[in-house]
Order: structure tokens, then C-alpha cells, then sequence
């Protein structure tokens, strides 16, 4: 099929680009907020057709209580976070993996969220919002080395071409009222921010037998899974909280580089 050769060429590209070096990004603080993607939708015909991988998702998490996606001023007293769903949407430029330095854009409305008429759902009323902004690299913040996952002689990685994705170049814009956006607005702020971040993609693959096949394979639930760690150690997927109806989630935390004033 078509989208199985696509799907192979764009993997012999990833793997290509992990040798390449460039951006210097600066340090970021500690980790302030973390959420996971429960839904993705790939546009395939941008992928054949443009070889860019377009993707629309959403995503749930947390935010520590006076970081900027969880002002003190909405969060409940007595509590140390902030529930945060986000709406959001990411272009990586598959043709330019081997020579750029950044391969793509993301944008997501964030918003905090808190419960009102069922204590036992999930939180779904907003209780504010704001939007995000940054570049897409592949390379390790402060330029260092590509991580390499620590596997043994007879083990290899099923799973993304990628493991690990970074944002550098974070904005957020806050919004002077709780706002649920599921889409770009015509106009994307571009300056007034109140903080600005760095971020890490963790994306959940197995680990099998070196030899087997590493390109498409269907979809298992429940399988064991994991995180490629900053040193190449393997993180694993937590079965309580990193897993959506048997299927690992992709993590992404956020680390803010300035906060809110």
C-alpha cells in the first residue's frame, strides 16, 4: 500500500535526522505541568501529498498551582494543581528533518478546568484559558547529543521513528476570560505573552527482539510499554494513569523558562 511505503520512507528520514545537530535552546526550570494526548487525528493526505505530518489532537493533564497555566487566583483553596485539558494541533515538515533545525510548529488552547454539576466526572467546566505557541525540534535542549535508548544487543525499539520530540521557542497568552478553542484562531497572538517555555514529547513504544520488523504493525492493547528518559533509560508507561482504553499516551511536559509576572 501506499501509506505503508510513505510511513517507511518518512521512518528512514527520522532516523537520518537523529545525527543531525544545531539549536541551543536555554535551560528551563523545573517541570511545571504535564498532559497526555487521548486523541489524535493524522490529515494522511497531507502526508502523501506534502510529506508534512499534520495532526489535530486533544489532550488532558495537570499544572502545578501558580505556574502560568494554573493561576492560585482560579484554583481551589487546599489544592496543589490544576486540572488542564488542551485542544491543539501540530506541522512537521518532513522534508527538511536532515537540514533544519526546526521541523515544525505546534499551537493548543489550554484551559483549566474544574468540576460543577457531577463531583464524579471528569472536570470539564473552564475556569481559564490561553493559548500556546512554539517551535518543533528533534534535537535535546542545550544541544546536546540525540538521546540513544539504552537496549541490550538483543533488543530493539518498536514504535516512532521519534521517541523523543522538543518544544523550544514556548509562548503562552493567557485570556482575559475562560475561552475553549478546538482550532487555530484567524489571528494567533504574537507578542504580550507571560511566560515562555520548553517542552518534551515522550512517545510510548515496545521493546522486542532485535530483527523483527520495526515499520507498521497493528495496533495492541495492553502491551508493555515505555518512555525514552533523557539519558536513554526506559521509562515505564504506567498502567493507572499512562494508558487510555489499553493504548499507552504520548506525554508531554511542560517546563516554563520565565513565569507569570
Amino acid at each position: 500500500m501506499r501509506v505503508k511505503r510513505t510511513m517507511k520512507h518518512v521512518g528512514a528520514l527520522a532516523m537520518l535526522a537523529l545525527a543531525w545537530l544545531g539549536v541551543t535552546p536555554g535551560a528551563a526550570s523545573a517541570q511545571q505541568a504535564v498532559l497526555y494526548e487521548i486523541v489524535e487525528n493524522m490529515d494522511t493526505m497531507t502526508l502523501l501529498t506534502e510529506n508534512r505530518r499534520l495532526s489535530y489532537w486533544t489532550a488532558q493533564g495537570t499544572a502545578d498551582v501558580g505556574s502560568p497555566f494554573c493561576p492560585a487566583a482560579v484554583a481551589p483553596a487546599g489544592v496543589s494543581s490544576c486540572t488542564i485539558t488542551a485542544f491543539g494541533t501540530d506541522d512537521i515538515d518532513l522534508n527538511v528533518l536532515t537540514t533544519e533545525s526546526i521541523v515544525g510548529t505546534v499551537w493548543a488552547n489550554v484551559v483549566a478546568v474544574a468540576n460543577d454539576d457531577n463531583p464524579v466526572d471528569a472536570p470539564e467546566v473552564a475556569t481559564f484559558s490561553g493559548q500556546i505557541t512554539g517551535n518543533l525540534v528533534i534535537i535535546p535542549p542545550g544541544g546536546s547529543a540525540p538521546v540513544m535508548p539504552k537496549l541490550g544487543k538483543r533488543k530493539s525499539l518498536l514504535g516512532p521513528a521519534l521517541p523523543l520530540i522538543y518544544i523550544v521557542d514556548g509562548k503562552f497568552f493567557p485570556d482575559a476570560l475562560p475561552t475553549v478553542r478546538v482550532a487555530p484562531p484567524g489571528v494567533v497572538p504574537s507578542s504580550g505573552e507571560t511566560a515562555t517555555f520548553e517542552a518534551t514529547f515522550r512517545l510510548p513504544f515496545h521493546v522486542v527482539r532485535a530483527g523483527r520488523s520495526t515499520v507498521w504493525t497493528p495496533p495492541k492493547r495492553g502491551k508493555t510499554a515505555y518512555y525514552l528518559g533523557d539519558d536513554g533509560s526506559l521509562i515505564p508507561v504506567q498502567r493507572q494513569d499512562e494508558y487510555a482504553k489499553g493504548f499507552p499516551l504520548l506525554r508531554g511536559e511542560v517546563f516554563f523558562t520565565t513565569p507569570t509576572p
